[in-house]
């Protein structure tokens, strides 16, 4: 696997091998809307007006697409389109996205192939896919926990406030890295301009209802109240009756979905507000005198369990590299040879991947390190592929650096393997070779 082209003539073997049967599949796995605004370079939601069929040298077919930005008054979401070219494999097989003009797209694409550096390269498993809003926004492929007519107001917010990798786990109490599973988080006294968005009064025009979840005692009760039309979807309003000429108006601006309320006991309200997919309002309000008695911010940790999940392979504490065998003077610097440093932008798109004869064994603890392990994959019996994942591609001073998650097991053979070695090592061979491929037609 030397250059994009190689990895992408896989595919076209792979269909002549197999005859009349099913041309092999793109596999890769789906993320959260956030973790595929952060990894890519450029982030747009627009139509495409131009599809041009390009060849290149090595005879492998890509798509180079002309896209306009929509929502966003002709600029990406994220990055620049100036001197960019938009570029997806040809076939879906090799994980392309299938592009006509005239129809909408929400595009991820990455730079960071060095022959050809304009071209940005995006593909389904970079999150890219046919968009469709209104009244088709069913036929969207959607995105993990997240509604589809609120895609791009998404975007929109990570335009605005990108997401933040968590660094301290005190933010969470314990380290994600050590839950079985999503939790939500609460995290203190929540903002001012949160508090500013709740307000509670009394109100003796709203209608007394008789409907609505009576309390314990079966004296009061409350509802959400339905918007009216063109009303705002983020005015969101709860109604109390606690027996009193005037009915308790608990009102949210700028929530994205009505409150969720249930009766503690028979006065005590606990209610949390909904102001977006991961943040939340904690409240516990006493009916009878219309105040709140506890007020806690709340985070959604599920974005956390997964980056904190995938960064340290299941492991907790986060070890990475199980220990370390030895201790170079001087981290190594191998550079790619003429035509291989192509060969990693198919790394960038976290499709099925393996380590080939070029790997010497090593793994480090951090790219640009000088302790690393020799995993025992290497001295088992000779293979001319080694099963991994590549989590990450980085250039450290000029050179290139993979974090990969090692398996004994391929996981086309085995889908419970779990990863038996991981860290750091070199992208490129002293020799200049790249270390690693893909298969982007799947298993």
């Amino acid at each position: 696997m030397r250059s994009i082209e190689r990895a992408l003539a896989i595919c076209a073997s792979a269909v002549l091998l197999h005859g009349s049967s099913p041309a092999p599949r793109c596999r890769c796995p789906q993320l959260a809307i956030e973790r595929y605004f952060e990894q890519a370079d450029i982030v747009l939601v627009g139509r495409a007006t131009a599809v041009h069929n390009v060849t290149s040298p090595a005879g492998v077919e890509r798509l180079e697409v002309t896209v306009a930005p929509l929502f966003t008054q002709g600029a990406p979401l994220k990055g620049s389109l100036d001197g960019i070219i938009l570029a997806t494999p040809r076939t879906t097989a090799s994980c392309g996205v299938e592009v006509q003009p005239g129809r909408d797209y929400v595009i991820f694409a990455s730079r960071g192939d060095p022959e050809e550096p304009r071209l940005a390269w995006f593909t389904t498993c970079s999150g890219s896919r046919p968009y469709f809003g209104g009244a088709e926004a069913s036929r969207m492929q959607a995105f993990a926990g997240l509604p589809n007519n609120r895609v791009v107001a998404r975007l929109v917010e990570l335009a605005e406030h990108p997401p933040q990798q968590p660094s301290q786990e005190m933010d969470f109490h314990t380290s994600p890295a050590c839950w079985t599973e999503p939790r939500t988080v609460h995290q203190g006294s929540p903002s001012p301009e949160l508090r500013e968005r709740v307000r509670i009064t009394w109100d003796a025009t709203v209608p007394r209802e008789s409907g609505g979840t009576l309390s314990p005692n079966r004296a009061y009760r409350f509802r959400v109240r339905p918007l009216h039309p063109g009303e705002p979807t983020g005015a969101q309003e709860l109604i109390v009756d606690v027996e009193r000429p005037s009915l308790l108006r608990i009102a949210f601006t700028d929530a994205i979905s009505p409150p969720q309320a249930h009766w503690i006991n028979e006065k005590l309200l606990f209610v949390r507000a909904i102001w977006g997919r991961v943040v939340f309002t904690d409240l516990v309000i006493d009916a009878e005198r219309g105040t709140v008695i506890y007020e806690e911010a709340v985070q959604d940790g599920g974005d956390a369990f997964i980056q904190y999940r995938e960064q340290c392979l299941g492991q907790c504490p986060c070890l990475v590299v199980p220990g370390s065998a030895a201790t170079l003077s001087q981290s190594p610097v191998a550079r790619p040879a003429p035509g291989e440093a192509a060969g990693l932008e198919p790394l960038r798109q976290r499709s099925l991947a393996f380590l080939d004869g070029d790997w010497d064994g090593r793994v480090f603890s951090e790219p640009a390190g000088l302790r690393y392990t020799i995993s025992r994959l290497k001295g088992m019996q000779p293979r001319e592929e080694y099963p991994a994942d590549v989590l990450e591609v980085r250039e450290v001073d000029g050179a290139w650096w993979l974090r990969v998650a090692l398996y004994e097991q391929s996981p086309c053979y085995d889908p419970d393997a779990s990863p038996v070695h991981a860290g750091w090592l070199p992208a490129f061979s002293s020799a200049g070779r790249l270390v690693a491929g893909t298969y982007p037609g799947g298993c």
